[in-house]
């Protein structure tokens, strides 16, 4: 009725062509969608979380509602987390009573625009509270990361940001965030 109303021609594109575009990019979102996650686990005695916290808000991470503490970049956007291995959130007011067996770093591949540097800057925290903690740096499966497994989860990183490009979505950008939202 709009179109008569002033004359116009109204073309809309095919039904078929909408949905086939849609599950394209559907499908190719799966395809790159991942999360990175790292833990770093006691070897023995539980961590304390006062010196947890220590040492994660020393590498720059802050504390939010989330009950995780997050890596941000100069504008503010989460680059990776830190959170609680075991169920209970982080809080502030109890991060000096806490006691706790790990905790899980995690990078939003899709979501953090330099997910080479994010994952570094990530697996640098991990090396550090596995050295300052007496812990030890595994996978979901609790096996534990050598250098070569790290390597290659990073390439991994690098290949799926790449394919993004590709297909002209760049990580971290506004069309990425509503899309990996």
């Amino acid at each position: 009725k709009l179109g008569d109303r002033f004359l116009a021609v109204v073309d809309y594109p095919q039904r078929d062509t909408v949905l086939s575009d849609a599950n394209a990019v559907d499908a190719f979102c799966a395809g790159v969608d991942a999360q990175i996650a790292v833990h770093v686990v006691a070897a023995q005695v539980p961590f304390a979380g006062s010196t947890l916290r220590g040492i994660v808000e020393a590498a720059g991470l802050q504390l939010r509602g989330d009950g995780q503490f997050h890596a941000e970049d100069g504008e503010g956007r989460t680059l990776f987390t830190v959170g609680n291995l075991e169920a209970a959130l982080f809080a502030a007011e109890e991060m000096a009573n806490l006691q706790t067996h790990g905790v899980t770093l995690t990078v939003d591949v899709p979501r953090v625009g330099e997910g080479v540097h994010a994952f570094d800057r990530m697996i640098g925290l991990a090396l550090r509270l596995a050295n300052s903690l007496n812990g030890e740096i595994v996978d979901d499966n609790r096996a534990q990361l050598s250098e070569p497994a790290l390597l290659k989860i990073r390439q991994t990183v690098e290949q799926l940001q790449q394919q993004m490009a590709q297909h002209d979505i760049a990580a971290g950008s506004a069309t990425a965030l509503r899309l990996f939202a």
